[in-house]
Formats: C-alpha cells, sequence, structure tokens
C-alpha cells in the first residue's frame, strides 16, 4: 500500500555555479554523503556532475516529502542516501540513519525516479508499506 508520494525539481544551474565556486564546498559535504559525492561523475566538465547532484538533491527533497509528513521521528536530508544499482537505476539505501523514521512511518520500501530535461532535473518518490 502507498503511504505517500513527494515530487521536486532543482535548477541545475544553480548546482554549477556551486560547483564552479568550491566543489568541496560545506553544501555539498553536508546534503550528500561520502558515498553519494563518489558516484558523482568523474570528469572535469562541470555539467554532468552538476546534473547529477541537481537529480540526487531533487530525490532526497522528493523522498522528504514523501516520508516526514508520516513519521513521528524528524527526517534529516542528510539521512536520505540515494545510490546507483548495478543495472543504474538510483535507489535508497534503507540504512540505519534513515530506518527509524521509517520504521515510525510503518515505510518498508521507497521507489524513486529521477529525470533531466534542460535546466531541471526532478524526481519523484513513492513511500511503500
Amino acid at each position: 500500500m502507498i503511504v505517500g508520494v513527494g515530487i521536486d525539481a532543482v535548477n541545475t544551474e544553480r548546482i554549477k555555479k556551486m560547483l564552479e565556486e568550491d566543489e568541496n564546498a560545506a553544501f555539498f559535504r553536508r546534503a550528500f554523503t561520502p558515498a553519494e559525492r563518489e558516484l558523482a561523475p568523474a570528469t572535469d566538465r562541470v555539467k554532468p556532475k552538476a546534473e547529477y547532484y541537481a537529480g540526487r538533491f531533487a530525490a532526497k527533497e522528493a523522498v522528504f516529502k514523501a516520508v516526514s509528513p508520516y513519521s513521528e521521528i524528524p527526517l534529516d536530508l542528510r539521512k536520505i542516501e540515494t545510490l546507483r544499482a548495478e543495472d543504474g537505476h538510483p535507489y535508497v539505501n534503507m540504512n540505519e540513519d534513515i530506518k527509524p523514521a521509517l520504521d515510525s512511518a510503518g515505510i518498508s520500501r521507497i521507489h524513486i525516479s529521477i529525470t533531466h530535461e534542460k535546466e531541471y532535473a526532478a524526481a519523484f518518490a513513492v513511500a511503500e508499506q
């Protein structure tokens, strides 16, 4: 049964400007886990990295919107880790950081989808019992 849904969009240009200023800025260290930062495209070009980070940030926001209204335990974006499966699809790592909030909301599974179009990245999340 579906418990919650969430959607978010992020302007890729905003992320690109932050990357150009400092890829190790506090925003990237606070918003993304080491594993997420490690998955960022290994390239000198800023555009692919900006698209990656914009999509992942949109996914975190979408998951937050799908889960937080139903959880008695506050959910911090830093506890939401989005990784990539072997076949390339993104997924939420159901680790010990996010588990208490999910258990409180009765959520056992989260599905996410990320898309990119021109200067925007968007993500959709479905929280399931």
